[in-house]
């Protein structure tokens, strides 16, 4: 007759096929949770980077936003718009989706905005790159989350991705 099961006892699994999936699953989550940290620190670093230049920055989001506040005021003549920033004037040629995907984006101030959207393009490309390189199924564990830290920084480095996020454009997203 075997001992009862103590309620504190850690559960084991009952084969090596499972404990082997188990162990790969914890791996992977710890990957994908210092991946995501990496990512996040990455987005608020280049948040800062886009408020802090000079010029107009996120300028195809103002354009957005631009396009929001004037489907909301009743205005659906969208392409006979132009947006007048401190160094550009921009004539709204996007397709609606972002007009109107982009109210909460539009409802307060400049800065919040872009910065929201800095977050949102690169957690994007975070994503992108994790996926890609969870992919690769050859790959062993440690190489996949360093695969994915590689093609995250050469993506956020490269154009055309600069140039994407530095007008704050949804082709990312």
């Amino acid at each position: 007759m075997s001992a009862p099961a103590r309620p504190d006892a850690p559960c084991l699994p009952t084969s090596p096929a499972k404990l082997t999936t188990e162990l790969n699953t914890n791996v992977t989550q710890r990957q994908a949770l210092t991946f995501t940290i990496i990512a996040g620190a990455v987005a608020l670093v280049h948040a800062l980077v886009v408020l802090l230049r000079p010029g107009t920055p996120m300028a195809d989001l103002e354009v957005y936003r631009m396009g929001s506040f004037a489907l909301a005021a009743g205005n659906d003549n969208l392409y006979s718009l132009t947006y007048v920033g401190p160094d550009l004037a921009l004539p709204y040629t996007y397709p609606p989706f972002s007009t109107v995907v982009f109210p909460p984006l539009s409802a307060g101030p400049a800065t919040p905005a872009a910065v929201i959207m800095a977050a949102l393009i690169i957690m994007a490309l975070a994503r992108m790159s994790w996926l890609l390189a969870s992919n690769l199924s050859h790959l062993p564990q440690t190489s996949m989350l360093v695969t994915a830290l590689i093609m995250f920084v050469l993506g956020c480095a490269g154009e055309p991705f600069r140039t994407l996020y530095g007008l704050g454009q949804v082709a990312t997203i």
